[in-house]
């Protein structure tokens, strides 16, 4: 048998009920065209005239009325099917949503990403992974998982990437340092300054030094720890400076300060985005994601603009 396009007997039954051509293509969303191509294709397959143009209507002919009759009920349990897959919001959803990033942003998502799939009346378990060290996160079709880090990624079709926003880059350093006089400070100034980072299983896209020479930001790595927060007190005590945007609470810190980094008189910007497989794509649970990640990413971002240095 030949293949037949099941969409066809969509536009049967929509023909058959608006009948008027104007009509028949509002209701379809498709050109005057395609209407034609789709009424000759169902012509050809079924070897029937199927609809008779008379006094500018369409009138089925018998054999399409008992057709209409044979596919109705199954007809309206697929697209009843296919509803269910356009309307399956975060509340209907179980089991858990797997979030894949950088540890350092982990601390700053988690609140807020809670929050937003309770206001969403979510009841989906949050499983927060660190970012792989040399590999790509497991998001594969059967999970409902999303991973945020430097875009743009590396990837191939079957994933799709978002861009989140840019922040400015800058460094984290103690207040006796002479940088700490500057408003800002230009890359070359790093030359010979001791740098803090935190090892690629914590913070693999920032802290390294070749991501950072990718910034035009070229630095020796001191030491590697397990936590910004281990970092930043080796910066408030000690005399090493940490690259980072400047998105940690220094609270009562009193000898901790950061300042933004220039490269040619321009400010370093790094990109976010987020990436989940093609298989989600459109979801509407995936599109509530993107708006509660985007929205945690403005909090973010602007709670750290506002607190100034």
């Amino acid at each position: 048998m030949k293949q037949f396009d099941l969409n066809l007997l969509r536009y049967l039954r929509v023909i058959a009920a608006y009948r008027s051509p104007s009509a028949i293509i509002r209701r379809l969303d498709v050109s005057r065209s395609t209407l034609s191509r789709g009424l000759s294709q169902l012509r050809e397959h079924f070897g029937n005239e199927m609809f008779v143009l008379s006094n500018g209507v369409y009138e089925p002919t018998s054999f399409t009325k008992l057709l209409i009759k044979r596919v109705e009920q199954p007809l309206m349990e697929v697209e009843r099917c296919l509803g269910l897959a356009q309307t399956e919001l975060l509340a209907d959803m179980e089991g858990n949503i797997h979030l894949y990033c950088p540890s350092y942003l982990d601390e700053h998502l988690v609140v807020g990403l809670v929050q937003g799939l309770r206001q969403q009346d979510s009841h989906l378990k949050l499983v927060s992974y660190p970012w792989p060290a040399d590999s790509f996160p497991d998001l594969n079709s059967s999970k409902f998982g999303i991973g945020i880090n430097r875009f743009p990624f590396n990837i191939d079709s079957n994933y799709v990437q978002r861009r989140l926003g840019s922040v400015t880059m800058g460094v984290y350093l103690n207040r006796a340092s002479s940088l700490a006089a500057l408003e800002s400070i230009d890359v070359v100034k790093l030359k010979g300054c001791k740098f803090a980072a935190l090892n690629t299983g914590a913070n693999v896209d920032v802290q390294d030094e070749a991501r950072c020479r990718e910034m035009g930001i070229d630095i020796h790595v001191d030491i590697s720890l397990s936590s910004m927060r281990a970092a930043l007190r080796c910066v408030e005590e000690l005399d090493y400076m940490v690259v980072s945007a400047d998105i940690f609470n220094r609270g009562n810190a009193m000898n901790l300060t950061w300042r933004p980094l220039t490269l040619d008189g321009q400010p370093v910007e790094y990109e976010y985005g987020f990436v989940y497989h093609r298989a989600w794509y459109q979801h509407p649970a995936m599109k509530s994601m993107e708006s509660i990640i985007r929205r945690c990413y403005r909090d973010i971002t602007r709670q750290y603009s506002c607190a100034g240095a």
